[in-house]
């Protein structure tokens, strides 16, 4: 049986690049294809963010930690919890933070560069536990496993594509590419792309978990079967060896090369190479009151976390051996949080002082994230964390100073720290509200200071146009002055229309009163202003008043049929009217383009009062699609076509024929032009049975009811197939030999018949090719066997799906079979 034809892969630096601020550097890794032998292939495309640094929870605070030095450079001035709640970080692609609170479900983002948050915190109350923040390649994710919805978190600026609704819940979640890949309460695998759902994955048997190797999403089965999902179809790449409901997989924070899965009961630990297939597994001396969790891999090792003791285990990916565990910071039973992240593993218990770093080497060494009053110190026996948020001013505001851990301190008083310079943040290109918001953030007092030219551009107004002192200096008085213009020049708005008008000094914060004037005659249309108070070219300030004055009267309609609603509107606006645009039937099947309309609630040549609106009616670029399970592949494809589709036709065995068994897009509605991809089988099926020969135990294999003449004494069922010479997927070829020459030439009979994948038999009539089975990575099939056995001088063959059934001696696996 062919497996998978093996690229060269590349090996990527593992080590710390350094850090400039906390400027991230992308590495972006080469694109390689592997390949299965039915021609299906899938890329690996993953960005490394090298750093060498991590953004680690500290308390109630997050802090950027230096995976070289061990020592917090940086920390955010605001508390993302209070008491003990948990909260998980996520670093994003763009070098943005997500910081989700587990308790109250309200996720925060960070700038990485200055640790300030990039807008208000986002309330999720019914979240909590069940939101989990994912950072594919190229954005953000917030993924609600309880709500069943996907969001993706983008960048400022940025429209955020529309939330995914999975529908059936989400039992786990994982980024793999541009991709997430969510595991619904239904066993099925989605992934979720550019605010829709890509594809559905079926594997026609339970999936009990997914995760993430060689850049591929994984899906595993409860029998620990793992599949590749996202090639064109799922492709079995191995067996974990580890089963169970106590099965954990590998975390997507500590993704690489293999598939990992741990067996919370046992201790049990399997490692799957896609590569090569091959499964290394260990069982860690953990004991029955371990309380282990998902592992993570960093280079050639793997690290499981065990929270009783707090500690570490590390097992050789290759070998198999377990290292000796590595101790955490942190109290017994506390769980910590464990990523990779800059080439360093990360072991951080959120409420202890000291985290545990493993170097891409092997070798292991503790961070110190700073001291403070929302955080103990279990290396130094110091107080608990408190139970309540301290009070402002209580508790350090940036990095500790190498004093806070001074030894001389007696025991017996308190410890003094020295508070960290607090540092200017930048607010230039912010208005002014937002740049004071983040001042006072930094716990810094913001002073305003006017500059009086006037500006034309109303995006120039009211905005930051220096600081003093400059962004990361140390400000005196801890006071930052922001200057920015509050004097514009007000624009000509003579001859647009009452509404163009207002929004045009309303972008300057002018207050704008439009009256009625005179009724419209001539050239000039209904709506638009003829004066303006003050006028074009007055300096004037926030608040102003703006009075305009528009032509009235009614307005004459037009047909606006026949061209795109975004012209028609334009025309409908000119014509002093507001458009009302409304989504009709389909586009497709009509030979118009999406967009176009074709009905308009008010006929041409109308007279109309303009404050009525205009109802325009566009075809749609949009069409149902029904679901096609059960129908005829040809019927399915026709009336795909005919809704606007494309149709894509994928040909995989199945236990029918000329049937569709799956579609990839499930009845929903869809852009005309979307791909529909259907699967069915388009091969016969043989139904095959043995009979044996009457006076002799001697079998042949036959379709059903094609019984030789001496033949039939008994029969057993074999299973479903195809004819000789059926072009399947990776086709098993099943040949066979006949004998008739006598006992010395037929192994013993005078007459002898076997059935082989072997092409020669020296004596015997053959090969007579007889059936095609299937390679057995096809789900649901049964494995069949050539088996034998000597009976004296004779040497006497059969086909069963037991190999260890009739007394064979040995056997040979044919291929699989329907059953």
């Amino acid at each position: 049986m062919r497996g998978l034809r093996r690229p060269t892969w590349l090996r990527l630096p593992s080590g710390p690049a350094g850090r400039a601020g906390s400027a991230l550097m992308a590495v972006t890794l080469l694109v390689t294809v592997l390949a299965v032998s039915t021609g299906v292939g899938y890329s690996v495309a993953r960005p490394l963010l090298g750093d060498g640094s991590a953004f680690l929870s500290r308390g109630h605070t997050v802090a950027h930690v230096n995976g070289e030095t061990g020592k917090s450079d940086a920390q955010t001035a605001i508390e993302l919890a209070t008491g003990s709640e948990p909260i998980q970080t996520v670093r994003l692609p763009d070098g943005r933070v997500a910081v989700v609170n587990k308790t109250t479900g309200t996720v925060t983002i960070l700038d990485g560069s200055t640790m300030a948050p990039t807008g208000p915190p986002m309330p999720n109350p019914d979240g909590g536990t069940q939101l989990e923040a994912l950072a594919t390649d190229s954005s953000g994710y917030l993924v609600d496993k309880k709500g069943g919805t996907i969001t993706e978190l983008a960048p400022p600026g940025k429209p955020a594509a529309p939330v995914v609704s999975v529908g059936t819940g989400i039992l786990d979640a994982v980024p793999a590419g541009d991709s997430v890949w969510a595991l619904t309460s239904a066993a099925q695998v989605v992934e979720v792309a550019d605010g829709r759902v890509r594809r559905t994955v079926r594997l026609g048997e339970p999936v009990s978990g997914i995760t993430v190797a060689d850049g591929h999403p994984v899906a595993v089965t409860g029998a620990g079967k793992a599949y590749v999902v996202d090639s064109d179809r799922p492709h079995a790449i191995g067996d974990l060896g580890v089963a169970g409901s106590g099965v954990v997989l590998g975390s997507w924070r500590g993704a690489g090369r293999y598939v990992l899965a741990v067996d919370r009961t046992s201790g049990r630990v399997g490692v799957l190479d896609p590569r090569t297939g091959r499964t290394t597994r260990a069982t860690l001396p953990a004991g029955p009151s371990a309380r282990l969790d998902a592992p993570v891999v960093l280079g050639g090792d793997v690290y499981v976390p065990d929270y009783a003791k707090p500690q570490l285990w590390r097992v050789d990916a290759a070998s198999g051996r377990v290292g000796r565990p590595l101790t955490v910071p942190g109290r017994q039973g506390d769980a910590f949080d464990l990523t990779v992240s800059g080439g360093h593993v990360w072991a951080n218990s959120q409420y202890d002082r000291r985290a545990l770093i493993v170097d891409g080497d092997g070798r292991d060494h503790t961070a110190d994230k700073g001291a403070g009053p929302d955080v103990r110190d279990s290396q130094s026996d110091r107080e608990p964390a408190p139970t309540t948020t301290p009070r402002p001013g209580e508790g350090p505001s940036g990095p500790p100073s190498p004093r806070d851990s001074d030894a001389s301190t007696p025991p017996d008083r308190p410890s003094r720290q020295k508070p960290t310079p607090l540092k200017a943040p930048s607010v230039i290109g912010l208005s002014r509200q937002a740049a004071c918001r983040l001042i006072g953030q930094a716990k810094l007092t913001c002073v305003r200071r006017t500059d009086a030219t006037p500006v034309v551009d109303p995006d120039q107004f009211a905005v930051v146009s220096t600081q003093d002192p400059e962004p990361g200096a140390v400000p005196d008085g801890k006071k930052v002055t922001i200057t920015y213009p509050d004097r514009f020049t007000v624009p000509s708005v003579l001859s647009q229309t009452q509404g163009e008008a207002c929004a045009r000094l309303k972008a300057f914060t002018m207050k704008c009163q439009a009256t009625i004037g005179a009724a419209a005659t001539g050239a000039h249309r209904p709506g638009d202003v003829y004066q303006q108070t003050p006028p074009a070219g007055t300096e004037a300030g926030e608040g102003a008043v703006a009075r305009l004055v528009y032509y009235s009267g009614t307005g004459t309609t037009h047909d606006y049929k026949g061209q795109s609603v975004d012209t028609a509107c334009g025309q409908v606006q000119a014509d002093g009217f507001a458009c009302t645009r409304k989504e009709g039937a389909t586009a497709a099947g009509t030979g118009q383009q999406p967009g176009t309309v074709y009905d308009q609630d008010v006929p041409p040549n109308t007279r109309r009062n303009i404050k009525q609106p205009i109802t325009l009616t566009y075809y749609s670029a949009n069409n149902t699609l029904p679901s096609y399970v059960g129908g005829s592949p040809g019927s399915a494809c026709a009336d795909i076509t005919a809704r606007g589709f494309t149709c894509q036709k994928t040909e995989q065995p199945y236990p029918s024929t000329d049937k569709v068994e799956a579609q990839d897009q499930p009845a929903g509605t869809y852009p005309i032009g979307t791909t529909v991809t259907i699967h069915y089988s388009p091969w016969a099926l043989v139904d095959y049975w043995i009979y044996q020969k009457n006076d002799a135990d001697v079998w042949v294999l036959r379709p059903k009811g094609d019984i030789p003449a001496g033949y039939g004494h008994q029969a057993f069922h074999v299973g479903l197939a195809y004819k000789a010479g059926e072009n399947i997927p990776a086709p098993q070829a099943i040949n066979g030999f006949t004998c008739t020459t006598g006992p010395s030439h037929c192994n013993g009979l005078d007459v002898n018949h076997f059935y082989s994948r072997i092409g020669a038999y020296q004596d015997w009539t053959g090969p007579s090719p007889a059936a095609t089975f299937m390679d057995c990575g096809v789900s649901g099939t049964t494995p069949i066997y050539r088996v034998w056995k000597d009976s004296g001088a004779a040497r006497l063959y059969g086909i069963t799906s037991d190999p260890a059934s009739w007394g064979a001696e040995d056997n040979e696996r044919l291929g699989c079979v329907w059953p």
